[in-house]
């Protein structure tokens, strides 16, 4: 299940977050390069440019739209959230995300990804939601100050598809976790392959 949110944050401060946006040879990037993605992804909750904190700071006191029905609650030390960029080429491979928190034993619950950039839906970079047959269900366009909350699970499968434009697609992303017990033990993506998906 999933939302999408337009104009999320006010333009300035999302203009903001862009202009302070960390180069590409920043030592503080997790760099993943391999057959399942390619993209950097920031390290530390504590080295985020200050207009990127204040963002996750209004994520994470919005509105959920009903999408978590535990008593969940947002992550701001941002285990694998944070500052998210796939550059031109990179990928993410269709996955399901990690289920339980490897240092706290969370059950994760919800994701929000909000687009920082600009972007011709000709450059690719689409997130793309499938069910648990292989079949797809929505595609995502990245578009500026576009949020997407979704839920994860056993059944939550997505991808970000190529982007093959001539930019990053940068976002920032924060993810809520409950106490509740976990449906997995997974601790981290666990990515499937493609070849058998069908319109």
């Amino acid at each position: 299940m999933h939302a999408v949110i337009e104009n999320f944050a006010p333009p300035a401060l999302l203009n903001s977050v862009a202009a302070t946006w960390p180069r590409d040879d920043w030592p503080h990037w997790h760099r993943y390069h391999d057959q399942h993605s390619v993209k950097l992804a920031s390290k530390d909750a504590h080295r985020l440019p200050d207009a990127a904190r204040l963002v996750v700071g209004w994520m994470a006191g919005m509105n959920l739209h009903g999408l978590c029905d535990r008593k969940c609650f947002p992550d701001l030390d941002l285990h694998g959230a944070g500052l998210h960029a796939i550059l031109p080429g990179g990928h993410l491979a269709r996955h399901l995300d990690g289920a339980t928190h490897p240092l706290t034993g969370w059950r994760r619950e919800l994701n929000a990804v909000l687009f920082v950039d600009d972007w011709d839906p000709a450059w690719g970079g689409d997130l793309q939601f499938s069910d648990e047959h292989a079949r797809w269900t929505e595609a995502i366009e990245p578009r500026f100050n576009r949020l997407v909350l979704f839920t994860t699970g056993e059944k939550a499968f997505h991808e970000v598809k190529p982007v093959t434009g001539p930019q990053p697609r940068r976002t920032l992303s924060l993810f809520w976790w409950s106490h509740a017990t976990p449906e997995s033990k997974r601790d981290r993506a666990e990515f499937v392959t493609n070849k058998s998906l069908t319109p």
